[in-house]
């Protein structure tokens, strides 16, 4: 009988993960979230590119009741597929029951190597929120580590820390994990949950600046999962099955208040 592959030894890992997280380690954090958290509240979750709000930002828009807006600053047209990637983030948005929009800007081109100004930035974001007739309890974007240097999410975190004042809401920003639980996929809910298992849990409405706001995933990640493969089409490859496979970002992630 011929030794499993690489490929098969890390589905069979990962089905064996997931069947532990999803009947485990995942509906007990689900009820705790559910039991420390208040009424749904209304987020403008800000990106970079088409696909940050699935690979990155998915558990919090989980049970936002359509109340959740997407702002995502570029269209990604780095290698040409701007229109594309357009059509896929609203695909996205559609599957993830939430609104998106996506800004077209000379200041702000999904580039590696071109900063982005903080005015431009914060100018889109201001706009994007009264749009939303003020109706918003948090904006929800990068830290400073944007989850991987990527610069245009480094300086999507820096443009709306500095417009936190005209926001007049309170800013959170997604930590950026350690490598070693970065990619701990389901387990990472254990990792990072375990230290407040005991606590309880402040709410978009109610944490103080440096406090932090736990985010679970009400489906072990296989919305997040499902909308990458058939919205996201043009962004999937290989590597990012295998990051679907075993992000932590799919399954749990943690927003501390900046502003």
């Amino acid at each position: 009988m011929p030794l499993l592959n690489v490929w098969e030894l890390l589905a069979v890992i990962s089905a064996v993960a997931q069947l532990c997280a999803r009947y485990v380690a995942l509906p007990w954090l689900v009820r705790w979230r559910e039991r420390t958290r208040g009424a749904p509240s209304s987020l403008l979750v800000v990106t970079a590119h088409p696909d940050d709000e699935t690979l990155f930002f998915a558990p919090a828009l989980d049970n936002t009741h359509d109340r959740a807006h997407v702002l995502c600053l570029s269209d990604g047209g780095f290698d040409g597929l701007g229109k594309t990637r357009e059509r896929e983030m609203a695909k996205a948005a559609q599957m993830l029951g939430i609104s998106a929009e996506v800004v077209n800007h000379s200041d702000l081109p999904d580039s590696p190597t071109q900063r982005w100004p903080c005015a431009a930035v914060g100018n889109a974001v201001c706009r994007a929120k009264e749009s939303m007739h003020d109706s918003v309890d948090a904006v929800l974007t990068f830290d400073d580590g944007g989850v991987t240097q990527h610069p245009n999410h480094v300086d999507t975190a820096r443009g709306v820390l500095r417009a936190a004042d005209r926001l007049r809401v309170p800013v959170f920003a997604l930590c950026t994990v350690p490598w070693w639980n970065r990619f701990a996929g389901p387990f990472s809910a254990l990792l990072v949950s375990a230290p407040r298992w005991h606590a309880r849990a402040p709410s978009w409405r109610t944490a103080h600046i440096g406090e932090r706001v736990l985010c679970v995933s009400a489906d072990c990640g296989v919305r997040a999962s499902q909308c990458m493969r058939g919205a996201h089409r043009s962004q999937l490859t290989w590597f990012r099955e295998l990051y679907l496979l075993t992000s932590c970002y799919l399954y749990v992630c943690t927003f501390v208040r900046v502003a």
